[in-house]
Parts: C-alpha cells; sequence; structure tokens
C-alpha cells in the first residue's frame, strides 16, 4: 500500500467482489484482505475484447490466435513474408499494424471487418466548429441528412464536431430501439468520421495500402482451422454467398473493446453478475445505471452504495470514452459525493 497524503491510498491488489450491507461497502481483495468504505465507485475502464464466434469456436493455439493484443507481443515470433489476418479495421486495427511494420514485419496484411470500414483522415488547422444552436430532427434518417446538407457548405469534420457538445443530449433523449437502430445502421459510419487519424498516421497507411502490403477487407469470417503454417480462413465477402479461403500465419483480434457483461471472463464483473448486484445495460454496452451513475441490480433495483463512471457507463451516456468526457463525468460524480457545488481545479 502507497501512502499520499492522510486523505490517498493506492492499494496494489485486485478486488473480487463488493458487497453492499449496513449502509457501506466491502471489498474483497484477491490476497484476502479487505477495504471498508462509505461507497465504491466502479472505474475498471474497458472490457478486453470478445473472440469472434468463428474463431472462438477454431479454438487457435496462441502462436497462432492473439485475442488481446495489448496483452500479447503479438509481432513475435513471425516469419518473415508470413501473412496476417487483423480482425477489425478501426483504430486498434491501425494501431497493431503500424506496430508490426515498425518491428520490421514485412509480410502481407489483410484488415477485415463486416464493411470494410476505415478511420478518416483528420485535416489540421480547420476553424474552430460552429455551435448547433437547435438540436438536429431526433430520428436518425432525419439527422444523417442534416449532416449531408451540413456537409455541402462546409467541411464534414466541423460538421461531426459541432455534434460533440450535444451527443450525450441526443442519446439521453433517444429511446431503447432508436439507440438500438443507430447502433446497427449508423455506429460503424459515426465510428469512421468521428474517430480520425492524424495525417502523419493517415500517410503510413495510405504507404502501406500503395505499397500492396496492405489490403482492407469487407467480409465475415465463417469458419477457422488450424493448419500446420497456421490457420486457414473462411470468410464471405460483403454482399456475396461465396466463400473464400485465406491462409494465414496469424490473427489478431483488433475488434477494440467490448461492453458485454455477460461475456466478460473478468473475476469482479462475474461474481457481481452471479449475485446479482450489477446486471447489464439493455443494449449490452456496459453497466445498467441510474442517471446519478448509481449501478443496478439484477432486481431493478439502484444501489445506493455503488457507482461507475467511464466506458462501463457508455451506454447511458454513448460519448464517455475520450480523457475530456471522463473528466467531466468524474467532476460532476465528485461533487455528489461530497455534496458540494465546486470542485477545486476543475475548470484547469
Amino acid at each position: 500500500m502507497e501512502r499520499y497524503g492522510r486523505r490517498l491510498k493506492l492499494v496494489d491488489d485486485e478486488v473480487l467482489d463488493i458487497e453492499e450491507r449496513g449502509g457501506r461497502v466491502t471489498l474483497g481483495l484477491v490476497n484476502g484482505g479487505r477495504i471498508e468504505a462509505d461507497c465504491a465507485v466502479l472505474a475498471v475502464g474497458n472490457l478486453p475484447p470478445h473472440d469472434p464466434p468463428a474463431v472462438a469456436d477454431g479454438r487457435l493455439p496462441a502462436r497462432i490466435y492473439v485475442g488481446d493484443p495489448w496483452a500479447t507481443p503479438f509481432e513475435e515470433g513471425l516469419a518473415p513474408g508470413a501473412p496476417v489476418l487483423v480482425i477489425g479495421t478501426g483504430l486498434t486495427a491501425l494501431d497493431v499494424i503500424l506496430r508490426l511494420v515498425s518491428h520490421g514485419f514485412d509480410g502481407p496484411i489483410v484488415a477485415m471487418s463486416r464493411r470494410g470500414l476505415r478511420p478518416h483522415r483528420h485535416v489540421e488547422n480547420l476553424p474552430r466548429p460552429k455551435p448547433v444552436l437547435a438540436k438536429p430532427a431526433p430520428e436518425l434518417s432525419a439527422l444523417v441528412r442534416w449532416a449531408r446538407r451540413a456537409a455541402r457548405t462546409t467541411d464534414w469534420r466541423l460538421v461531426v464536431d459541432s455534434l460533440r457538445p450535444i451527443t450525450q443530449m441526443m442519446w439521453a433523449s433517444a429511446d431503447g430501439p432508436k439507440r438500438a437502430r443507430f447502433l446497427r445502421h449508423l455506429r460503424p459510419f459515426w465510428d469512421v468520421h468521428r474517430h480520425r487519424l492524424a495525417p502523419s498516421v493517415a500517410d503510413r497507411i495510405d504507404a502501406l495500402v500503395a505499397s500492396g502490403q496492405l489490403c482492407f477487407e469487407p467480409g465475415k469470417i465463417a469458419k477457422v482451422s488450424a493448419t500446420e503454417s497456421g490457420a486457414a480462413v473462411e470468410w464471405r465477402p460483403r454482399g456475396s454467398d461465396e466463400l473464400k479461403i485465406l491462409h494465414v500465419a496469424r490473427m489478431i483480434n483488433c475488434t477494440g473493446p467490448q461492453g458485454d457483461l455477460l461475456r466478460s471472463s473478468d473475476p469482479l464483473v462475474r461474481r457481481m453478475l452471479a449475485a446479482r448486484r450489477i446486471r447489464p445495460n439493455a443494449l449490452r454496452l456496459g453497466l445498467d445505471i441510474d442517471r446519478e451513475g448509481h449501478v443496478i441490480d439484477g432486481h431493478g433495483r439502484a444501489s445506493e452504495h455503488i457507482l461507475a463512471i467511464g466506458p462501463m457507463t457508455r451506454g447511458d451516456h454513448w460519448e464517455v470514452v475520450a480523457v475530456p468526457d471522463i473528466r467531466v463525468q468524474v467532476s460532476a460524480l465528485a461533487r455528489r459525493l461530497v455534496n458540494a457545488h465546486w470542485i477545486a481545479g476543475e475548470e484547469l
């Protein structure tokens, strides 16, 4: 345990369970210790990526399949010229691709997702986006039409950025079916326009594509099986019924962090789910919480002493993965916890 002043202690341990009793919470630790507190805040960040169903069924050995690129040295042990399949085409995939190349990897790389979309390029020295003075129409089709009209007279990046201050408000005003439609139809397009590449990074990706080393494929993996040299991947190109086979030496899961608690292997999450102290958000985007951030248990009751912040509250806030958004959420939670109207330094 490390102590910073009289008020802050850092405990190097893992929480296995949180129980609420007698108006307080008890945290059970891996080493057998316990911590008593007035309340607990779940700030566990992102959950690791889930294995795509076809890949999970294939039961590939670790030398072939990397399930979490941030927990495994995925660039090690690859023979020169060995083909690699990157599952996903978002920011995580591009980070992994650039890391492979920076370590001298010279083999072909296929990046695959259902639509094959990749993040767009950001442009430097753009003017500040104009604030949206009137909330766009609530229907998704009308919102798309509004954005397209606005992009005719200004850079589309400014249109997307102008929505950021009101994104959480728009998400909060949408009902469950509307949120589900957004996730099903618009989320991939929102992600590649909202989360963009720095120009220098985009240049490196474009150069890899132009050289033929990297290609992006829209498609879905149907089946994988281990071979002597790696894996045989059966996949179906988007819009086609034809199955193709891709032979690779390694597959790297770059689908990004997920939020489905029911598929999580995290011991704390699994134990609290089993005890019905938490429940998943209706859209499987992290935890179910009330408006003030209290977790809702398996019986539909809001906890008085267990709260949550960060990406695990995305189902209720959507834009809560970047530091500026989390900082606002943390500041609001701190004010509620101490019943204060101002927290020193919050404007810094």
